[in-house]
C-alpha cells in the first residue's frame, strides 16, 4: 500500500489526526461553549478548591508577593477563603479565564486545570505584576 491510503486508513479507521499543534487551538466560540460547559465548570471547581487549600497553607509567597503578611499575599489568601467559602460564585469566573489558554480543551488532564487555576490565582486575586 501506498503512503498514502495507510495515512487514510490510519485517520478514518483508527481514528487518528495528523493536525498540526497550533491547529489543535480553541477558537471562541469553543472556548466560550467549553467555559459554559457544566462537566468542565465542576472540574474548573475542584482545582480551584484544590488551589485554595494550597494558597492557604503558603509559607512562602510567590513573586510578587513580598512576604506573607503583604498586600499581595492578602489577597491571595482572601481569594482562597472566598473561594473555600462560595467556590459556585467563584466557577464562571475561572472557568472563563482557565479557557482563555487555548492548550486547554475538555479532554485535558485535572492536573492541567490545576495547573492552570494556580497560574491565574494571582489575576483573580487582583494582585498586580510588578
Amino acid at each position: 500500500m501506498t503512503r498514502t491510503v495507510l495515512a487514510f486508513i490510519s485517520f478514518f479507521v483508527l481514528g487518528l489526526s495528523f493536525s498540526h499543534p497550533a491547529e489543535a487551538q480553541q477558537t471562541f466560540l469553543q472556548q466560550a461553549a467549553l467555559a459554559a460547559d457544566a462537566d468542565f465548570t465542576n472540574r474548573v471547581k475542584i482545582a480551584m478548591v484544590k488551589n485554595a487549600y494550597t494558597v492557604s497553607l503558603e509559607t512562602t509567597v510567590p513573586t510578587p508577593c513580598t512576604g506573607k503578611e503583604s498586600a499581595c499575599a492578602q489577597k491571595r489568601m482572601a481569594l482562597a477563603a472566598q473561594v473555600a467559602a462560595n467556590p459556585a460564585g467563584w466557577a464562571t469566573q475561572f472557568s472563563t479565564v482557565v479557557v482563555g489558554d487555548t492548550s486547554i480543551t475538555a479532554v485535558s488532564t485535572d492536573q492541567n486545570l490545576t495547573d492552570r487555576v494556580y497560574q491565574i490565582w494571582n489575576l483573580m486575586s487582583g494582585v498586580q505584576a510588578q
